[in-house]
């Protein structure tokens, strides 16, 4: 049972409402405040843990609640929401002072996630403040990585590892895999936990914007914008999709690993880099590395620590488990009550060789149990396709 103490400050009601009503389905204690005047009379009055804040807000903006933040409540940790794939909003929220960061669109498991990330964090400073070792390692199931299987206990392993090692490192799994809570699990395990964590989708953004908030960017007055490169001291980037890299960016990115310096765009060279760059990929690269796609030099500087996601396939006995961590998480939302899946219908679920893994497996049974209304779920419920051979 959780006990911190959560506000949410945005000026969207309906927002308000539905991120108020996730947590504390989780067991929260959640207060809300529609404008941050009103979000600062609440931090006033109460012991807040975490402050969850929107970026965009009329008249005082997110930044100035996070800084006013820092400022006065150096026990309070803060979550930014930045607009859809937004880096600039990342950058300035975690120079003003934010642990973390969410763009939107997000799903209820990335915010669950996220918050469960820094209240964590928040509990290992307070424990060692107080004279705890704060060594217990957490169990991936706080990351939304499900199950205890053979080959989620090598992939426990191998996150231990790498986190251990303060490298680059890469990670790698199939299309639909949790390669995005495998590096937040890596980054939370390292000595790196107290910084900040920021995650990049190299499908999401263009070269060129990507390239000034990565490394900064020159200004017109001679002076130079900063990049996250720059910004996240102590911290750790994570690069999902690597293999989408441009020549450009994979030159850039294997300077920074080689020489630890970096040289802003129309500026001038920094050096004493203090990042941990973490890359992923559900690519072939060693392929991309043979068609001139990938250069091989950067491969190696990444792959100096080494995760691999299994499969779904690679784990069934873990889709049990899977299946009623999603089906009560969709039900405790809708209001419901979890359903039951019949031993057909399971047998059906643990069959299938779910090509979309994770993703796929969680998209169907959130709509399952949406559309559904009844105790049970039995085979003559599921996709006709699951009952089909896998081709």
């Amino acid at each position: 049972m959780a006990h911190e103490m959560i506000l949410v400050v945005d000026d969207s009601l309906d927002t308000l409402e539905l991120t108020r009503r996730n947590l504390e389905l989780s067991h929260y204690q959640v207060l809300t405040a529609s404008s941050v005047a009103e979000g600062l009379e609440i931090l006033a009055a109460n012991r807040i843990d975490l402050v969850i804040t929107d970026y965009h807000m009329p008249f005082v903006s997110g930044i100035d609640l996070i800084k006013q933040v820092r400022e006065k409540y150096r026990d309070t940790e803060i979550v930014m929401i930045t607009g859809y794939a937004s880096v600039e909003g990342a950058v300035e929220a975690v120079k003003a002072g934010a642990e973390e960061y969410l763009s939107k669109p997000f799903t209820d498991e990335e915010l669950l996630s996220v918050v469960e990330k820094v209240l964590e964090k928040l509990r290992l400073r307070l424990s060692r403040r107080s004279g705890g070792t704060g060594d217990d390692l957490p169990d991936l199931a706080k990351y939304g990585i499900i199950g205890r299987s053979a080959a989620l206990s090598a992939l426990r392993i191998a996150i231990q590892k790498a986190a251990a090692a303060d490298t680059p490192a890469l990670i790698v799994g199939e299309h639909g895999t949790e390669r995005s809570q495998v590096g937040r699990a890596l980054h939370y395990q390292s000595k790196r936990a107290a910084g900040p964590f920021v995650r990049i989708d190299l499908a999401e953004f263009p070269d060129e914007y990507l390239d000034n908030q990565l490394f900064g960017l020159a200004t017109g007055t001679g002076g130079e914008q900063p990049g996250l490169f720059q910004t996240l001291r102590g911290g750790t980037i994570f690069i999902d999709q690597i293999h989408r890299a441009a020549p450009a960016l994979q030159i850039k990115l294997l300077r920074i690993l080689q020489s630890g310096e970096i040289a802003v765009p129309g500026g001038t060279a920094h050096g004493g880099i203090d990042v941990r760059l973490i890359a992923a990929s559900s690519a072939d690269l060693l392929g991309l590395i043979r068609k001139g796609l990938f250069r091989e030099d950067l491969f190696f500087r990444l792959d100096m620590a080494h995760v691999t996601v299994p499969a779904l396939r690679e784990r069934r006995d873990d889709i049990a488990l899977i299946v009623e961590h999603l089906a009560g998480r969709t039900a405790r939302e809708l209001g419901m009550t979890a359903p039951v899946f019949t031993p057909a219908a399971m047998a059906l679920l643990e069959k299938w060789h779910w090509p979309g893994n994770y993703f796929e497996l969680s998209g169907l049974i959130t709509r399952l149990v949406q559309q559904g209304d009844g105790a049970t779920i039995g085979p003559e419920l599921l996709p006709q396709y699951l009952s089909e051979s896998p081709r």
